[in-house]
């Protein structure tokens, strides 16, 4: 296939052939797939046919923390004081 796409979707074209091409060059993929399902109940932390839990590890923080930035920081610090936080004018009423 060579049809001229818009970019995004000529990006999507080609990543499928490529993803196809190396899923169909597995040999064993078949003979793979209970290592796949266990990798994914690991992942996920799900309990396992015996019942026994996964100790998984808790990553939500790697990835859902959130850090001012230097502006918000500078102006939280200044509220935290007693000075800053009557410097704040709430404005007209």
């Amino acid at each position: 296939m060579s049809t001229r796409l818009p970019p995004t979707l000529g990006f999507f074209r080609d990543f499928a052939r490529l993803f196809v091409s190396r899923l169909c060059a597995i040999g064993d993929l078949e003979e793979r797939r209970d290592d796949v399902r266990e990798a994914m109940r690991l992942r996920s932390g799900a309990a396992r046919a015996d019942g026994e839990a996964a100790a998984a590890p808790d990553r939500s923080g790697d990835w859902s923390r959130v850090v001012a930035g230097g502006w918000l920081e500078e102006t939280l610090d200044g509220l935290r004081r007693p000075e800053g936080l009557a410097a704040a004018g709430p404005g007209a009423a």
